[in-house]
């Protein structure tokens, strides 16, 4: 890993935003790269700056969910309310599978607030140069909304690490999770572009895997 792509993976490195093999490979990097750690030092600085500010709350209200096509998930607010200030949220996800098994696709969800509306969003994956949908080329495969809480959609296709067309897709072309596959989930606040806030605060959250029907009950 070279010293610019390490610099534009710093601000999620020092948010803990990274998976955990790319966070291993910065960290590797850091240690024997100077200018990349005093670089890194700084965001840390800068971080620490921003929290002094009350950031947008969140509670510990998450929920996620499948159907044969998508996955699903929420992030409720405190008290139902969308905070006013303008921020970020970064949704991190992906199936972690077991061990000796192909690494998954890690989804990333950009989503811009701007007086308590949704601005912009994009989804991306870290093997992609472009985003594989966003707010200024939509497609019916997404959905973003904000209102008391925050939701999505995204195509459940789009995290799956098994090769298309393999035996694990069932007859409509979708395709199957593997049994010991878990959905991983990580929500952060950024402000100013850098992080601010996370659920959870260390690593990721796994997730009970809920069907739409249910997920629309909660």
């Amino acid at each position: 890993m070279n010293c610019k792509h390490v610099q534009e993976l710093l601000p999620l490195y020092v948010g803990r935003d990274l998976e955990e093999r790319r966070a291993q490979q910065v960290t590797a990097h850091v240690q024997s790269c100077a200018e990349c750690a005093s670089s890194a030092d700084e965001y840390r600085e800068s971080r620490q700056l921003l929290q002094q500010f009350a950031p947008p709350p969140f509670s510990d209200a998450v929920y996620a969910g499948i159907d044969e096509s998508h996955i699903y998930g929420r992030l409720d607010f405190v008290e139902n309310k969308v905070p006013s200030e303008d921020f970020e949220i970064v949704v991190n996800l992906e199936f972690s599978a077991a061990e000796g098994e192909p690494l998954p696709r890690t989804l990333r969800l950009d989503v811009a607030v701007a007086a308590r509306k949704v601005r912009s969003w994009k989804v991306s994956v870290a093997e992609a140069g472009m985003p594989l949908a966003a707010s200024d080329r939509p497609t019916d495969q997404v959905a973003v909304a904000l209102l008391r809480n925050f939701e999505f959609k995204l195509p459940l296709g789009w995290l799956q690490y098994l090769p298309a067309g393999s035996a694990s897709e069932t007859a409509k072309g979708a395709p199957v999770i593997p049994a010991t596959a878990k959905l991983r989930l990580r929500f952060s606040l950024w402000q100013n572009g850098l992080p601010t806030d996370a659920l959870p605060v260390e690593g990721w959250m796994e997730l009970q895997l809920l069907r739409e029907e249910d997920l629309i009950a909660l």
